[in-house]
């Protein structure tokens, strides 16, 4: 895992909070999750907490009920006891991105779509905005400013932190800065984009979302606090498949 990024792509468009409930037993944040209006926002919480307590169980060999998620202070999620394992995660309306390694990592999913002038003059550097005022540029401007969004997003993740006046002065496509380094992929109508301290090869999993539920739900008999030993490997990989998405290569 030393020079790997692995980035799970994990589908919830189907799925309702109905379906999940079962699996409240799994999470440490029972009140926050039940305290969000929208159930897409419930799904994607409980759904991201479960597949961290899974990718670690399987990783670590530890039961899932002895893996705690905890905060920093800046509100970045880590696994207690753990100094191997950083992982981020983002969702859209129909997509959780779940990314980990062996270093601190952030991560961003995003639509493509308009945004506007006002919000790119505001944010972007003077760089990118020559860039996305670039006439002869063959990138369409709602790629263009998605793509850089994302990125400027992922670097936040990375740190930690959110959105400061340090937006305006992170490059995110022409970049001296050898401590930090983009990359962006399309997948369908959607930008993933994620920023590392270290350059490193990405492998994409897609994940087959109900059969990932419904193995979690055979395999744990309703006690969700199984072993690497009593998983069913080979059903869990059948739910991963490998998948090459795009990687999006900018020249100027």
């Amino acid at each position: 895992m030393n020079n790997i990024i692995y980035t799970y792509i994990i589908p919830t468009y189907h799925l309702k909070f109905d379906m999940l409930f079962k699996y409240m037993t799994l999470s440490y944040q029972k009140s926050r999750i039940y305290s969000l209006l929208k159930d897409k926002d419930k799904i994607n919480c409980l759904l991201s907490e479960i597949f961290t307590k899974v990718i670690y169980s399987l990783v670590s060999k530890k039961k899932m009920d002895l893996i705690h998620i905890e905060r920093k202070n800046n509100g970045k999620p880590f696994i207690e006891n753990c100094i191997d394992f950083f992982f981020n995660i983002s969702h859209s309306t129909e997509y959780i991105i779940f990314t980990h390694t062996n270093h601190e990592i952030g991560c961003d999913i995003e639509l493509i779509q308009y945004l506007e002038k006002s919000i790119i003059y505001h944010f972007f550097t003077k760089n990118e905005i020559i860039l996305f005022e670039n006439k002869t540029n063959k990138i369409k401007p709602n790629f263009f400013s998605t793509l850089v969004w994302t990125r400027k997003e992922a670097f936040f993740k990375l740190k930690g932190t959110g959105i400061s006046d340090e937006i305006t002065s992170i490059e995110t496509v022409i970049s001296t800065d050898k401590n930090c380094y983009f990359c962006s992929y399309v997948f369908n109508n959607y930008i993933i984009s994620l920023c590392s301290h270290l350059k490193k090869n990405v492998f994409f999993k897609y994940v087959n979302t109900l059969e990932f539920l419904n193995i979690l739900n055979t395999n744990s008999g309703g006690n969700y606090g199984y072993s690497k030993n009593n998983l069913d490997l080979h059903s869990l990989c059948r739910c991963f498949s490998n998948i090459n998405i795009p990687k999006v290569e900018l020249f100027y």
